[in-house]
């Protein structure tokens, strides 16, 4: 079975924080509902520190309602088992363990893709000196600069393809003209109509996706087709199955 690459990790985080995906601690990809909320809290599920299993999910958690929601590694397991169904549960601190590859933050490669860890929680590198993570209950995921949080180490995770070289040079000496796409030129609007639909490099159904977009998230339109349209993801050129979305209108 085809491994995730680094590439289509780093793109599916960048578009749960694109999408407003919420925070519950030990989610993964979950569509968060009150019944599920009632059932967690009855379960006495683990919470985080501080917590009471009694209020965190009806009460902590609601203002999640309605949307998917993970924690920060259940954010890359989920990612990670739509191209492995047997891929087990890791904890922040369980990935790091099973680093292939790693080295201090000072050393991060410009690769995105690469897990960014401190002690107890982990996201993952998009580029450009950003990362995106799943911060917390109160932030849900978000973008942030890897400057400006405290992580300690990058490394390569177990379950996803990174191929077989690494940029020698650390993120914050490339360039920050090439460090991220360029603004979108497209003016018109595609919006999907599937749950969640499959991102392709091109129009063609048996590659493996670039990234999954959700029911409801308008993405650029560079060209409307009969069974595929072109759309704009993550700064570069992909399509859609003209089936699951339509335009806007």
């Amino acid at each position: 079975m085809p491994k995730i690459t680094a590439a289509q990790l780093a793109a599916a985080f960048e578009g749960y924080a694109r999408q407003g995906w919420g925070y519950v601690f030990t989610g993964q990809g979950q569509t968060w509902s009150a019944e599920l909320a009632k059932s967690w809290a009855s379960a006495r599920r683990a919470v985080p520190s501080g917590k009471s299993s009694a209020t965190y999910f009806t009460q902590d958690c609601a203002k999640w309602l309605g949307r998917r929601v993970a924690d920060c590694s259940g954010g890359i397991v989920y990612t990670i088992q739509q191209f492995d169904p047997k891929f087990g549960d890791h904890s922040a601190n369980s990935f790091k363990s099973s680093f292939v590859r790693s080295g201090p933050i000072s050393t991060l490669p410009e690769v995105p893709g690469l897990a960014l860890w401190k002690s107890g929680h982990i996201g993952v590198y998009i580029g450009g000196g950003k990362a995106a993570e799943f911060m917390g209950t109160a932030y849900g995921c978000v973008i942030t600069k890897v400057k400006d949080r405290p992580w300690t180490h990058w490394g390569e995770l177990v379950g996803v393809e990174y191929g077989s070289a690494l940029a020698e040079k650390p993120a914050a000496s490339i360039p920050a003209a090439v460090q991220s796409p360029a603004a979108s030129s497209a003016t018109a609007k595609l919006r999907v109509t599937g749950e969640s639909v499959n991102i392709r490099a091109s129009a063609d159904a048996t590659l493996a996706p670039l990234g999954v977009a959700h029911k409801g998230e308008e993405l650029p339109l560079l060209k409307a087709g009969t069974d595929w349209h072109m759309v704009e993801w993550c700064g570069k050129q992909a399509f859609i199955s003209a089936k699951y979305a339509s335009e806007v209108v």
